[in-house]
Formats: C-alpha cells, sequence, structure tokens
C-alpha cells in the first residue's frame, strides 16, 4: 500500500527546504550580531574627530515589529507591536561634505537646521554637538 509519487516527494523535499530556510534564518541572525559587534569595535578603536559642521538636515524614521491577533468572538484587536522612532541629522563639514548620523531624540530635539559649530564623533558614533555662541 503505497502513498504514490506527490506523498514520496513531500517526504524527501520537506526536511530538505526546511533545514535550507533554517540555516538562513541563523545565518541571517548570525550576520546581524556580528556585524553589528564588529561595528562597535571598529568605532571604539577610532580616534575622537572634532570637526567645524552645520547642521543641514534632520530626518526621522518610524516603524513597529511585533504581531496583531484578533479575537474572533469579542471583536477585539489585541497588539503586541511596539512602535520606535529613530533620529538622524546631516552635517555639512567644512570641505562640503556630508555626514549623517543617528543621534538621541534630546540630541535631536536640540539641534535646529543652519546651527554651526564643533561636530564629535567617533567611526560612525555621534559623540556631540557644540553649538558656536
Amino acid at each position: 500500500m503505497g502513498f504514490g509519487p506527490t506523498f514520496m516527494l513531500f517526504e524527501t523535499v520537506f526536511p530538505i527546504l526546511f533545514i535550507v530556510v533554517f540555516l538562513l534564518v541563523l545565518g541571517a541572525f548570525v550576520y546581524t550580531i556580528g556585524y553589528s559587534v564588529f561595528r562597535g569595535i571598529k568605532n571604539q578603536k577610532s580616534p575622537e574627530l572634532v570637526r567645524t559642521a552645520k547642521v543641514v538636515s534632520k530626518r526621522t524614521e518610524v516603524g513597529s515589529y511585533g504581531s496583531h491577533r484578533h479575537h474572533h468572538q469579542t471583536h477585539h484587536m489585541h497588539t503586541g507591536v511596539r512602535t520606535y522612532t529613530r533620529y538622524f541629522v546631516t552635517f555639512e563639514l567644512e570641505d562640503r561634505s556630508r555626514e549623517e548620523f543617528q543621534v538621541t531624540d534630546r540630541d535631536y530635539g536640540l539641534l535646529v537646521e543652519g546651527d554651526e559649530g564643533r561636530l564629535f564623533s567617533r567611526g560612525t558614533r555621534f559623540q556631540g554637538f557644540e553649538r558656536y555662541r
């Protein structure tokens, strides 16, 4: 009593497909963590730079992660979704080049387009900005 070629195909392909997808997800996870650690170490070893700069633009990035669940009997939406906001400021340096840094919400609120001063950075990390008086 056999189940036919379709069942045999499912029995042989599904385990291989499952392993491939699992390895891809695991690889992406390991890559993301490794890249973050590598970038942090590289930033830590970089010298702190102090440069004259001007704030030329500001932007935010809003996103969310999590899941929505709809309870069919009560028609209520249960949400495990969390939102986040990332803050970015672009500085123009003396040589007219521009660099964008992710900053805290506090720094974002204190900086105004057109501000001129001294930009403190270490690698790709924003360290601070001291406005000229």
